[in-house]
């Protein structure tokens, strides 16, 4: 599933550029591609309902049709873009501080996080 860092600039779950993320989505499409892989790409917006996540594999995938409708109900395929205001209103954010920063924009920091919390423990213990 691709989450909301694959489809906007500056959020908490990557310290890569938005242009990255997407130049490497576009290679594993031309990989996939040349690999005769079918690479489904589930976005984050999907509905969780596996009716969806059939219709969406039957359009990449029509030989499957017929097997998919023994399971499921083919419906509506999920959508290429997100419903209105989708990201407006799934921000993570915590009052008076903002959006949370994830761990992994510290991961090419020169500080080693290394017993961060035992000043924090052993002041409780005082």
């Amino acid at each position: 599933m691709q989450e909301r860092h694959h489809y906007l600039k500056g959020t908490q779950y990557t310290n890569k550029s938005l242009e990255e993320i997407q130049g490497t989505d576009k290679l594993k499409q031309e990989l996939a591609s040349k690999h005769e892989i079918t690479l489904v790409v589930i976005p984050c917006w999907w509905d969780n309902h596996i009716d969806s996540l059939a219709a969406t594999i039957k359009l990449q995938r029509p030989e499957l049709g017929a097997r998919l409708s023994e399971v499921t109900q083919i419906t509506t395929a999920i959508s290429e873009s997100p419903p209105e205001n989708y990201f407006a209103k799934h921000v993570n954010e915590i009052e008076d501080i903002g959006e949370p920063v994830n761990p992994c924009f510290f991961i090419h920091s020169q500080t080693d996080p290394t017993n961060w919390y035992i000043i924090s423990a052993l002041a409780l213990l005082t």
